[in-house]
């Protein structure tokens, strides 16, 4: 079981101590997937759960991680896949039986099928024909066989030679159980007496060798066989029919690209146009990963790609979710401007009940009191005092002024204020000038 939940909202668990210790008598594991940190509320529940269960505990903040972590955690569960016996309740090992569908392979054996003490956990597809059977809770196929379009499939989920072959290895039709099933697959009724056909792979592609029967070959060399490739596929696939060349007096050959993994089937078809099945030939996986004759193997090259580009190698696929890529999220601002503006209101209300601001300005005052600033001749020409008109010169009372004092070189020159008469003087002036007129 896997369970998912929330790091700071798992409340109300039940009596989840009593369900979990019914799950392990079942086996039953549970792994926790908590979204969330370990420092929440609810983090110690979680991992209490997955103690308790047996199973993996793992937490994230990020939404968009909870597919990978969900898939990490399947593939560590779906690598336990091999059922081993139980020493209390299965001592002599696990029993098979066989089952009616074993005469489609052919005479496996007789009696009672021997017991082993472990085997891979398979299924049989609907289309296959299951030949031995466990006798345990999962029913499992030990031997199975079906037809795949024109070829045949067999297999055999024990464990032929190893520690826990258990009586299936000491049995007497050991052997014949084997080879039974070998001659199935290699069966070669209808195949024609005068053409022999073999395929080997050379890299990504095959090549065909047809070899004719020396007394029949002249009857080939107007008509030669042809030979039918059937490419792997889920559907009906089209047969791609390569041109043969003579390599000799009795030799054919030819190349077919093999396309995509799989298993491919051919057919040969003769002069009397009869078919025959011919040789299988499986490309089981992409040809830069098979072996490697004095040249540097495989994981050295990609080790050296990885370097030369930067980059790490990733053999096992559960390392990939050990380093999870970038990914975006949210941080609030908001604790940042809290505190921000929490130091600008401390700092204006120290600064108001300590006079920190009037002391500055104070200061800054005082320093510009002491330099000497620069008079323009504009602003000297408006501070002195304004010359007298000729009609005024000798009819008014001298005017009273105030002069700095005397200075003590040319460049520092007095600076005269013109003060304004008051209204009293004014009509005095003018009541003298008026008596002046009438004498």
């Amino acid at each position: 079981i896997l369970l998912f939940s929330d790091a700071a909202d798992s409340e109300q668990p039940g009596n989840y101590r009593e369900l979990l210790a019914k799950f392990a008598a079942e086996r039953i594991t549970v792994s926790v997937i908590g979204l969330g940190t370990t420092g929440d509320s609810d983090a110690k529940l979680l991992e209490e759960i997955a103690s308790l269960g047996q199973g993996n505990i793992m937490f994230s903040t990020d939404a968009q991680e909870l597919p990978r972590m969900f898939a990490q955690d399947t593939i560590s569960v779906a690598r336990n896949t091999f059922i081993k016996k139980d020493k209390e309740t299965q001592a002599g090992g696990i029993a098979g039986e066989f089952r009616p569908g074993a005469r489609l392979v052919g005479d496996l054996g007789i009696g009672a099928f021997p017991s082993v003490d472990g085997y891979n956990l398979c299924y049989v597809k609907p289309e296959a024909t299951a030949a031995v059977l466990s006798k345990d809770e999962y029913q499992a196929p030990w031997s199975a066989a079906w037809y795949r379009g024109l070829g045949r499939a067999a297999a055999i989920t024990l464990e032929v030679d190893g520690q826990y072959s258990g009586g299936f290895g000491r049995w007497d039709g050991y052997a014949d159980f084997l080879v039974t099933h070998a001659r199935w697959l290699l069966s070669s009724a209808g195949d024609l007496d005068d053409v022999f056909v073999r395929m080997t792979r050379d890299g990504q592609d095959a090549v065909i060798s047809v070899e004719l029967d020396s007394e029949r070959a002249e009857s080939y060399h107007l008509v030669p066989p042809r030979v039918l490739v059937l490419p792997p596929g889920t559907e009906r696939q089209s047969p791609v029919e390569p041109d043969l060349s003579w390599t000799g007096p009795h030799t054919l050959e030819a190349r077919v690209r093999l396309s995509r993994t799989g298993t491919y089937r051919t057919l040969v078809r003769g002069n009397d146009r009869k078919f025959s099945r011919g040789p299988v030939l499986t490309l089981p996986y992409s040809p830069e990963y098979g072996s490697r004759i004095d040249q540097p193997t495989g994981t050295e090259v990609l080790e050296e790609i990885a370097t030369i580009s930067g980059g790490i190698t990733r053999a096992d696929i559960v390392e990939i979710y050990a380093d999870p890529p970038r990914s975006s999220q949210r941080v609030s601002l908001l604790p940042w401007l809290f505190i921000l503006s929490t130091i600008v209101l401390v700092s204006e209300i120290a600064g108001r009940r300590l006079s920190l601001w009037t002391r500055t300005s104070e200061r800054f005052t005082r320093s510009a009191r002491g330099r000497v600033p620069a008079v323009s001749r504009a602003s000297r020409l408006r501070m002195w005092p304004r010359r007298p008109s000729g009609s005024e010169v000798g009819s008014r009372e001298p005017d009273r002024v105030t002069t700095s004092a005397p200075a003590a070189t040319e460049s520092q020159k007095p600076i005269v204020t013109e003060e304004k008469p008051a209204p009293a003087d004014v009509y005095r002036q003018a009541k003298t000038r008026a008596r002046r007129r009438l004498e």
